[in-house]
């Protein structure tokens, strides 16, 4: 059971269904009537959320910091076996969706308890903002965290949900989006299956959503609706299958494509002809909750009118919550000042073009001749490591787990032969039955998430051996004009703390946005091994650089001479290549140049970030871990002592 010895700091937001309320719940209802449309939303993370701290424990705590608690707060503290949490989760308690996920994880993972400390919380309760949703995954983020479980973003979601299933709540399948942070997620909910996809968002869009400071019944409105579910009876029951059914795939499919291209305005107009469906179809069927004269008051305002494109209820509707997109900056500020006037609580929330990197790359295309003649027989990407949890992987498996760890759901291996696919088959094929009867069970979960990491891995060819540029520049069809994280096949990474390099360097690309290089203090002979870097850093922490130039393996007097860069003690060193980069479709066009004046030999990605570097736009970044470069006998003997430690 392997675990971090250190803390981890987590934010979980609340989540904003922008369109699709209520289909999740209906498209469930599929595995009784097949002639129900299947459900779609989309739902995005909001700005507001809960901020915690966890640590390993012996039993399952949750404490709290957070000022907006103070008063209403007593610490739980319960025993982490089965019984003890079974009978919180089926309680009223306030920690019954804790405890009901702390169950489903202790069930289904080889964890230990954990002590989890809220250390903030600005998110609503019970306003259709699904707070509930969100102190389940942040439940289930830690344990994955903690124990190094390598749950995808999806994973975490489904686990959640069945946590909170445990409960007394009857949540539906949309809530635990939040899982994907402050980013617009599509959703599709075909019975119990359900499948989410981020929308990558063409320009500002900005929101004002409020709290409306009122009441509704959640439970009564779901209970109201399901009279008409699954088979609809009568002709007002076939109008709410419409509502919930065809009209809403063509109103959320009409919603993906205008967040796409940015189009706030005509994304509040669909608001507001969603609302008006509701009205007419949905709302019949729970009047006492559905007729919402809060709502439809602020709706109404001349002067939200004047500065929003159009808004709708949120979540659940009822007189929870509204949401509106505002015009431009001026207008969301005058429209959150004029939802106080109306005595409701708003919220800011503004969705920026995509940072978010959700596909990686892998060059394993190489000879390996520095490993000859052992690389003849076996793949210097297979080459064997024992990793953390005391499994003998091949080192390119280490690799894959990283990035599952690190929230990438695409993955390209670049080959250089077709037959190259055998012996990835054969890594990615389930054991056979009689080797299965003799595996541990850690060997049958590594074989499981193995099963897991293949659905997710696509192979491109590089047929002649062109060097690595030429290698990294055959997966743009796969990058699809979206940024990618660059991983190099023969190096492995170690993450000082519960957060991997590579998750690490995709943080600082949200940040930032530019195309990144992951550097590391080095001794200037390290350079006779890999490139290096010079520039300024751009932060007080020293972390993120502006990349000024760029060399190839230089000599170490060179390096000594011309690459050095002050560090936080006031000391120089050099700054050598990590080995993982964010890759922007600004790189892939430099490299298409240098291929196309290069007509024969090898190419690597130097000229490429010198163009960037002159144009201002490459960054470095210093992770928190070490990267070990199995290359070489010499330091694959050595990173075999290191690497687990």
């Amino acid at each position: 059971m392997a675990r971090s010895k250190e803390t981890v700091s987590l934010f979980v937001p609340g989540r904003l269904c922008l369109f699709g309320e209520h289909s999740d719940w209906a498209g469930m209802h599929r595995l009784m009537n097949a002639q129900i449309e299947p459900g779609r939303a989309i739902v995005t993370g909001i700005e507001e959320g809960i901020s915690s701290r966890a640590a390993p424990d012996k039993r399952f705590r949750v404490t709290s910091g957070a000022p907006q608690l103070a008063k209403s707060w007593t610490d739980f503290d319960v025993r982490f076996e089965a019984d003890a949490l079974k009978a919180v989760a089926e309680s009223d308690s306030f920690f019954a969706y804790c405890a009901g996920t702390a169950w489903y994880m202790l069930e289904h993972y080889p964890v230990g308890g954990i002590h989890l400390h809220l250390t903030d919380t600005t998110l609503p309760l019970k306003k259709g903002l699904s707070s509930s949703a969100a102190i389940c995954v942040t439940v289930v983020r830690a344990f994955n965290r903690l124990y190094r479980l390598g749950l995808t973003t999806a994973d975490e979601m489904e686990a959640a949900f069945c946590g909170e299933e445990r409960t007394r709540s009857r949540c539906g399948r949309l809530d635990q989006a939040c899982a994907f942070g402050v980013r617009p997620v599509l959703m599709n909910f075909d019975g119990n299956h359900v499948d989410a996809e981020e929308i990558t968002v063409g320009g500002e869009i900005r929101f004002v959503f409020a709290d409306l400071c009122a009441g509704k019944n959640t439970v009564k409105i779901l209970a109201d609706l399901s009279r008409a579910y699954p088979f609809p009876e009568t002709a007002a029951d076939r109008a709410l299958h419409r509502a919930l059914g065809p009209e809403n795939l063509r109103i959320t499919a009409r919603a993906a494509e205008l967040l796409r291209a940015g189009d706030a305005e005509r994304l509040g107009a669909l608001m507001t002809e969603a609302q008006k469906i509701f009205d007419k179809k949905i709302a019949p069927h729970s009047p006492d909750e559905l007729r919402s004269p809060r709502l439809h008051a602020v709706l109404a305002d001349p002067v939200v009118r004047r500065c929003s494109w159009g808004g709708k209820g949120v979540g659940s509707h009822g007189d929870g919550s509204v949401q509106f997109v505002a015009r431009d900056a001026q207008c969301q500020r005058l429209l959150k000042e004029r939802l106080i006037e109306l005595g409701t609580r708003p919220y800011e929330l503004t969705l920026l073009p995509s940072r978010t990197v959700r596909k990686a790359v892998i060059p394993v295309a190489g000879l390996a001749s520095r490993l000859y003649p052992a690389s003849r027989v076996v793949r210097k990407e297979f080459f064997p490591v024992i990793d953390r949890d005391g499994l003998a992987k091949p080192a390119v498996l280490i690799l894959l787990e990283e990035l599952l760890e690190s929230g990438i759901d695409e993955i390209c291996l670049v080959i250089s032969r077709e037959e190259d696919r055998l012996a990835y088959k054969r890594l990615f094929s389930p054991p056979e039955p009689r080797l299965r009867g003799k595996l541990s069970e850690e060997a049958v979960r590594e074989a499981a998430k193995i099963e897991k990491i293949a659905r997710r891995v696509t192979f491109v060819c590089q047929s002649e051996p062109r060097g690595f540029g030429d290698a990294v520049f055959r997966s743009r069809a796969f990058a699809d004009g979206q940024p990618v994280l660059l991983m190099l096949g023969d190096t492995l990474y170690r993450s000082n703390g519960p957060v991997p390099c590579a998750a690490q360097l995709i943080e600082a690309y949200r940040q930032t946005g530019k195309p990144l290089v992951a550097i590391q203090a080095a001794s200037a002979g390290k350079g006779e091994l890999c490139g290096m870097v010079r520039g300024g850093w751009i932060d007080p922490d020293r972390r993120l650089m502006a990349i000024e130039s760029i060399a190839e393996k230089p000599g170490a007097a060179f390096a000594r001479r011309h690459m050095t860069v002050p560090r936080n003690d006031g000391s120089r060193s050099c700054y050598a290549v990590f080995g993982q980069y964010i890759l922007t479709p600004s790189l892939y066009a430099e490299l298409e140049k240098e291929l196309s004046v290069r007509k024969s030999g090898e190419t690597d990605l130097t000229g490429p970030f010198d163009a960037l570097c002159r144009k201002g736009e490459l960054l470095g970044f210093v992770p928190d871990g070490e990267s070990f470069d199995l290359g070489t006998p010499g330091v694959y003997l050595e990173s075999l002592g290191r690497w687990p430690k």
